[in-house]
Formats: structure tokens, C-alpha cells, sequence
């Protein structure tokens, strides 16, 4: 009897800890790409060449004060095609090793990993192929750097468009030994996709951001648009002077259920063809008034959906915009006084009623 209700306790322990694990929050932040300076390329997006295109992390550029701040340790990044099945970066993972420090921002790079080469015939670890750095002119202030995501394979995407990850380093679930000798060779950049996990990056524990590098050709991925608008007089249309919202948080989960988290205004490149969820916070006082999907409303207050179904074909130039109007809740207070001697004053004695 005790060696079952030792085994039962022990079951109940792991069920809890599988549910703990399960309920545990999103990694909290955000990251984006920009130049080697931390500057935005078309809304985060358009790139010449995959040199140009640096890591950033915490606060962006339309990101409120205080908010995006990545937690304080260390992480590893990958750039991967827009499904995040095809790993893409060319390097060992310890030479993917970034820093984050009390203010959310990235502000060291590693440089003691190393890769693997072909040394006559034979895997061989060396030193890294370095990752470039220079200085977020943005957040300087905060010790931000920026951090180069090359090398990285070409993406097979069309439209030119690659996803990069960050995770930190304790929740990265993929091989550290890349080179295990096996017969068929060895698997140098340590790609190991399996639903649910992206080559050791899980999507929970993650943050991602799509962007795109110029490519010969004439096919050019959709791109989905997303703003926010003050909805002063609650009627569900933005009427002149209701002003724009910068800095308002959006989720966009693209088919892969990988989540992005965005700032108003967005562009987002949805890479290819299929249902993507854009989600608006819904802070504590506000109320959503109405929602928009190219330019038709989609939901409408009382019954405004924070959510928004967004559908893309995955045709060249195929974009899509979605707009959500916003209002504050106010507090009205009114009293109401006994006015005895009838002068319009609440004199001594006139009590509230």
C-alpha cells in the first residue's frame, strides 16, 4: 500500500508540473531587425542583402516607454524560412549567443563558440565565423547593440522573406553536439525540426520576426498592415482629428501558430498563403469600438473582437490592412444635494441625498 501511494504522489507531481509548465506565460518582449546603427528599414521590413539585416530586442521604435523589455539573460538566435522548418543559419548555435541585460535590450555578443568544417574528410570544431555588432543609436543609452544575423543560407521563400528567432538560452531544447558521428555524415548547422519545435526553439519560449531581403525576380510576398485609431465619439468610424495610436500592442499569429509581437503602426510580411490571427491588447479602461478588415468592419462595439481572421492567398503584391478603434472608459461621478432655502447652494445643514 505505501509503494502505490508513493507511486500516486509521484504521479500527481508530474501531472502538476506538466500543467504548471503548460500554463506558464509567453515570453514576455519583443524583437525586431534593423541596420548596424538600429535603424528601421521600411517599417522593418525591405532589405538589400542579408548582410544588412542586424538583431534588435526590447523596446522598438514604436514601442511605448517601459514596454518590450526582453528578460535579463542569455539567449540564442536562428534565422530560418518563413514556416521555420528549413534552419538556415550556417553556424554551430554556440556561435548564436547574445546577452540581454537589466533594460530589456541586447548588449553583448559571444564570441567563444565555435563551428564545425570539414578537415580532410573529418568534422573538426574552429573558431566562429564572428556575428558583426554596433551600437542601437536608439536605446544607446541602455547599452543596446545590434547584432549581425549572417551568415545564414538564402531562403527558399519566393518573396525573399525569413523568420528570426530568439530564446533564451535555458528553454532551448535542440542537440548541442552537432557532429555525432553517425553514419551519413554530419549535421554541421544542427537543424532538427519536429512539430512544436523549430530546431530547439519552441515557439512559447520564443520571439520571432519576419523580414525581407531584395531578390531577383518579380514575385513579391503579401504583406499584411495594421493600425490603430482614438475612436473619440465611440461611432466606429474615424472621424477627422481622431488621431492615429503609435505604440498600441499587437499579437499576430501566422499558420504555424508562431505568435509576433508588434507595435501600431505595422507592416507585417505574412510570407505565404494562409490564416493569420491579429490580435489587439485590450488593456483594463478601454473599450474596442469596431474593427476593420481591408477596409470593411469586421466586428463593431458592442461585439468588437479584439480578434481578427485575416486570410491571405499568397499571391504576389497581395496585401491586406486591418484597423481597430479604440476609447478610454471615464469615470462620471454625480451627487445630488437637498437645497432647502432654494439659492442654487449647498449651504451647512443641507444634506446629500
Amino acid at each position: 500500500m505505501k509503494t502505490r501511494t508513493t507511486l500516486l504522489i509521484a504521479v500527481v507531481l508530474i501531472l502538476s508540473m506538466v500543467l504548471i509548465a503548460e500554463a506558464a506565460p509567453p515570453l514576455p518582449g519583443a524583437i525586431f531587425t534593423t541596420t548596424v546603427d538600429g535603424t528601421i528599414v521600411n517599417e522593418n521590413v525591405h532589405y538589400e542583402a542579408k548582410e544588412d539585416v542586424y538583431l534588435d530586442g526590447g523596446p522598438g521604435p514604436n514601442a511605448p516607454p517601459g514596454a518590450a523589455g526582453l528578460p535579463e539573460g542569455d539567449y540564442y538566435f536562428q534565422v530560418t524560412d518563413p514556416s521555420g522548418q528549413d534552419l538556415l543559419s550556417s553556424d554551430h548555435i554556440s556561435c548564436r549567443r547574445v546577452h540581454v541585460n537589466g533594460e530589456g535590450v541586447i548588449d553583448h555578443y559571444y564570441t567563444d563558440g565555435h563551428t564545425y568544417v570539414k578537415v580532410q574528410g573529418t568534422w573538426t570544431a574552429v573558431p566562429c565565423q564572428y556575428h558583426n555588432t554596433g551600437v542601437d543609436v536608439d536605446h544607446s543609452e541602455l547599452g543596446a547593440i545590434t547584432v549581425q544575423l549572417y551568415p545564414y543560407d538564402d531562403t527558399p521563400n519566393r518573396g525573399g522573406v525569413y523568420k528570426v528567432w530568439m530564446t533564451p538560452v535555458g528553454d532551448y531544447a535542440g542537440p548541442t553536439v552537432v557532429c555525432d558521428g553517425l553514419k551519413g555524415g554530419c549535421n554541421v548547422n544542427g537543424e532538427s525540426y519536429a512539430p512544436g519545435n523549430f530546431h530547439g526553439f519552441i515557439p512559447a519560449k520564443s520571439k520571432t520576426d519576419n523580414y525581407k531581403v531584395k531578390r531577383n525576380g518579380n514575385f513579391e510576398a503579401p504583406e499584411i498592415y495594421v493600425r490603430k485609431f482614438h475612436d473619440a465619439n465611440l461611432n466606429g468610424v474615424q472621424d477627422p482629428g481622431e488621431e492615429d495610436i503609435a505604440g498600441w500592442e499587437i499579437v499576430i499569429s501566422d499558420p504555424t501558430g508562431v505568435d509576433s509581437l508588434e507595435y501600431t503602426p505595422v507592416i507585417y510580411v505574412a510570407a505565404e498563403g494562409g490564416n493569420y490571427l491579429v490580435t489587439e491588447e485590450t488593456p483594463d479602461g478601454t473599450v474596442q469600438t469596431v474593427s476593420y478588415l481591408d477596409d470593411a468592419v469586421y466586428s463593431l462595439y458592442p461585439a468588437a473582437n479584439p480578434t481578427v481572421l485575416v486570410v491571405v492567398e499568397g499571391k504576389s503584391k497581395e496585401t491586406h490592412s486591418v484597423v481597430f478603434g479604440n476609447v478610454a472608459n471615464a469615470d462620471v461621478t454625480v451627487c445630488k444635494q437637498y437645497d432647502a432655502n432654494a439659492d442654487g447652494n449647498v449651504d451647512a445643514l443641507e444634506p446629500s441625498i
